[in-house]
This record gives structure tokens, C-alpha cells and sequence, in this order.
């Protein structure tokens, strides 16, 4: 039975589509951190993609550009700044155009104002430093994400 037919022998007359997930890409190499941080993000409603690396966080990147399906572009990416291979200001810099609307949340253990300054000015969206409290992590990833689905139905 089709989903048309089931939801007609339902009475239901229309089919509600269920929103989807918001996609995060999630960038850290502290697994024990990137699993906990992964698990409270798929808890809150996310689909997340983990990378350990900055090189997998390319990889992941270029993925979703070359299958040109929505389906498949990030909504947010939350990244620890000093990975192995490449930093996440590395690719805030080398990819900043195909980034240009996704949002770019940034976690440090070596929050110094500079650090701070450099991140927003390659354009992260916001720059928390470690220990996070996950609570405020969520609730700013939320708010960016609605941000930019404003802005996008404009």
C-alpha cells in the first residue's frame, strides 16, 4: 500500500511531511569529546556527520558540494580549531565561499582573544571555549540553523 493510500484508508486526506533533521557536520579529535558531543546532538534532533580530522572535515565538505542534493549539504558545522592535518581556521580560510551559508560554530581549549578575533573574522558564526557547556552549544546551533532557514525562505 502506497503512503497516499494508507494515509486516505486513514482518514488523514494529506500526508504531513515530517521536517527533517537539521545536518551537522561535527569536526573533533577527542573522541571520547566527538562521541558525547554526538550523542547529545542526535538526542536534540540533529543528523550528525563526525570527522576526527581537518582532512576529513575537506573530504565531508567536498562530498556535499560535488552531489549537488541538498539533501546532503550541512546545515551547521561545529569544529574543534586545532586538528590534526588541517585547523578548522585553515578551511574557514581555504573554503570560505562554499561556506559562505552555512553557519561555523568554533570550540578551543586555547580561547585567547586573538584566537576569538581570527575565528570570527574568517567567518565563524560563534566561538565557544572548552570545557562547553553542551546546553549552550545546542541552543546556538538551534539559533543559527532557524537563522539561516529565515533567511534562505526569503
Amino acid at each position: 500500500m502506497t503512503e497516499m493510500a494508507k494515509a486516505e484508508a486513514l482518514g488523514a486526506g494529506s500526508i504531513r511531511k515530517v521536517p527533517e533533521a537539521p545536518r551537522l557536520l561535527l569536526a573533533e579529535d577527542d573522541a571520547d569529546l566527538r562521541v558525547l558531543l554526538a550523542e547529545q546532538f542526535r538526542r536534540a534532533g540533529f543528523e550528525v556527520v563526525e570527522a576526527e580530522d581537518g582532512t576529513a572535515v575537506v573530504e565531508c565538505l567536498a562530498q556535499s558540494i560535488l552531489r549537488a542534493d541538498p539533501r546532503a549539504s550541512y546545515d551547521l558545522i561545529v569544529s574543534d580549531i586545532r586538528l590534526p592535518g588541517l585547523s578548522a581556521l585553515d578551511v574557514l580560510r581555504g573554503a570560505r565561499s562554499a561556506l559562505e551559508t552555512t553557519p561555523v560554530i568554533l570550540i578551543t581549549g586555547f580561547g585567547d582573544r586573538r584566537t576569538h578575533d581570527r575565528a570570527l573574522l574568517l567567518g565563524a558564526s560563534a566561538v565557544f571555549d572548552k570545557p562547553i557547556d553542551i546546553d549552550d552549544l545546542i541552543d546556538a546551533a538551534r539559533r543559527l540553523i532557524s537563522r539561516g532557514d529565515a533567511t534562505r525562505r526569503r
